[in-house]
C-alpha cells in the first residue's frame, strides 16, 4: 500500500464527498461541527445538490489539502488526533488503511470520488441520551429545556428559525435523484461505496428512492452500501432491493445490554432489537451479502457496564467498534472518577483478546475531566425526569459520586 506523504495526511479529501444531516458538504463525519464545512465564496456552505465540481476545487478544499500535504494538524480534525495521541486508531488512520491509492499530490486533484457519505436528514424514532437535534428530530423539546437549565456548557438554545428547521431536515426532497445518479454515472466519479446514516436511514423514504435509482441506472452491482442503523424499525419488503448490490455493511448501534440499552437509546426495546437481528440473519441466508458489526458509542452511561454487552456480542461472533463520545463533554468517559476508571479498565481487560479494549482504556485514562461530573448528574437528572427513568436502576455505582 502506498504511504501518505505527511504525518497528518488523510485520504478523504482526495476521494470522498460527505454531507451533514442538512445536506451541507463537510470534510467528514468525524470532523469538528461548524468548523468542517466546505464553503462558497460568499461564506455559505455548498450543498450536495449544488455544483459539486466547483465545490471540489473551492478555496476551502484547497486549503484543507494544502495543510495536510504540509503535515499540519487541522483544527477540524481534532477528534482523530485526540485518539491517536491516546494510542488509538483514529478514523483518519482507518480510512488511510482502507482507501489509500496513488493520489495526486495537489490541492486540486481530479474529482475521482470513490466514497459518498450522505446524511439524509434527521428523521429518527429515538432520543438517544448522547444525541442532539442535528441527528434526531425527536430531540427538539428536550434540547430547549436543557439549554434553559444550563445543564451542559455545550448546549445552547436554538433561535426560532433554527428550531423550525431542525424539526425536520427534509433537504433530500430537494434532490432530483434520477438526475443525481445520472451525474454520478457520467462524471469522473469512481463511486464504489455509499455510507448512509441520518437520523435513522431505514425510516427515510428518499433513501429507498436513491437505491432504486442506482439499480435502474445499472450502478448497483458493483456498489457497497454501508449503514449506521439502530435496527429498531425497518421494512424487509423495501430492503429486498439490497439483493441488487455487491455488499451490505450494517453498523448496528447498540450501547448496552437489555435495559441499559433501553435507558441510553430511549425509547428502544431490547426484545425488538434481538427480533430484528434475527430478521437480518434471515435476509442474509437468502441471496444477500450482509456483514454486521456492533458500534458502541462509548460514554459515561455504559463504560462501567460493558461486561454483559461484550459477552453477548462475543457469543454472536460479531466484531465491535468503540466510537468514543466526546460531546457533550459531560458524557465523555474521561469524566469518570479515578477509582471507577480502574474498575472499568479491569472489566474491559477481560476482553483484551477479543476486542480492541486497550484503545478505550488508553483514551479513558489519558486525561482527568472529572470536573464535569456535576454537569453529568445535572444533565442526567433532567433526562431521567423527562423520560420517567432512573439512573440508579441501571448504574448504581455512580450514585455515591453525586454532588450534594
Amino acid at each position: 500500500m502506498m504511504k501518505p506523504k505527511s504525518k497528518t495526511f488523510c485520504i478523504l479529501p482526495w476521494m470522498s464527498i460527505a454531507t451533514s444531516p442538512s445536506g451541507s458538504l463537510r470534510l467528514c463525519c468525524n470532523s469538528v461541527p461548524y468548523k468542517n464545512l466546505i464553503l462558497k465564496p460568499n461564506g455559505a456552505p455548498y450543498k450536495i445538490y449544488d455544483n459539486l465540481k466547483e465545490a471540489w476545487h473551492s478555496p476551502t478544499y484547497k486549503q484543507i489539502r494544502r495543510q495536510m500535504l504540509n503535515g499540519e494538524r487541522l483544527k477540524m480534525c481534532a477528534y482523530c488526533f485526540q485518539k491517536e495521541d491516546a494510542l488509538s486508531e483514529s478514523p483518519r488512520l482507518f480510512f488511510n488503511k482502507q482507501w489509500m491509492f496513488d493520489y495526486e499530490d495537489s490541492e486540486t486533484p481530479e474529482m475521482k470520488v470513490k466514497y459518498l457519505d450522505i446524511r439524509l436528514g434527521n428523521l429518527c424514532n429515538l432520543r438517544c441520551r448522547m444525541c442532539n437535534p442535528y441527528t434526531s428530530n425527536q430531540w427538539i423539546k428536550e434540547w430547549d429545556k436543557l439549554a434553559e437549565l444550563n445543564a451542559s456548557p455545550s448546549i445552547k438554545p436554538f433561535a426560532q428559525d433554527e428550531k423550525k428547521r431542525f424539526k425536520n431536515l427534509n433537504y433530500p426532497e430537494k434532490i432530483d435523484f434520477p438526475k443525481f445518479v445520472k451525474y454520478i454515472k457520467s462524471s469522473e466519479w469512481d463511486l464504489s461505496e455509499i455510507y448512509f446514516t441520518g437520523g435513522e436511514p431505514m425510516l427515510i423514504e428518499q433513501h429507498y428512492v436513491f437505491l432504486n435509482e442506482l439499480i435502474k441506472q445499472d450502478l448497483s452491482q458493483n456498489m457497497i452500501l454501508k449503514y449506521n442503523t439502530n435496527i429498531t424499525k425497518f421494512s424487509i419488503k423495501k430492503l429486498y432491493c439490497w439483493k441488487f448490490f455487491k455488499r451490505i455493511r450494517l453498523h448496528i448501534s447498540i450501547d448496552g445490554f437489555g435495559k441499559l440499552n433501553n435507558y441510553i437509546r430511549y425509547p428502544s426495546q431490547w426484545n425488538k432489537i434481538e427480533e430484528n437481528m434475527k430478521k437480518i440473519n434471515i435476509l442474509n441466508k437468502e441471496i444477500f451479502n450482509i456483514t454486521t458489526e456492533i458500534h458502541i458509542t462509548t460514554q459515561m452511561y455504559n463504560i462501567l457496564s460493558m461486561t454483559e454487552l461484550l459477552s453477548w456480542i462475543k457469543d454472536k461472533n460479531m466484531d465491535v467498534v468503540f466510537n468514543i463520545l466526546d460531546y457533550p463533554e459531560c458524557l465523555n468517559i474521561q469524566v469518570l472518577p479515578a477509582d471507577l476508571k480502574k474498575k472499568a479498565a479491569k472489566e474491559l481487560l477481560l476482553f483484551q483478546n477479543d476486542f480492541p479494549v486497550t484503545e478505550v482504556i488508553n483514551y479513558m485514562t489519558k486525561e482527568d475531566q472529572s470536573h464535569y461530573l456535576g454537569d453529568f448528574f445535572h444533565y442526567t437528572d433532567f433526562l431521567d425526569k423527562s423520560r420517567n427513568q432512573n439512573i440508579d436502576e441501571v448504574l448504581p455505582e455512580l450514585s455515591s459520586y453525586r454532588c450534594t
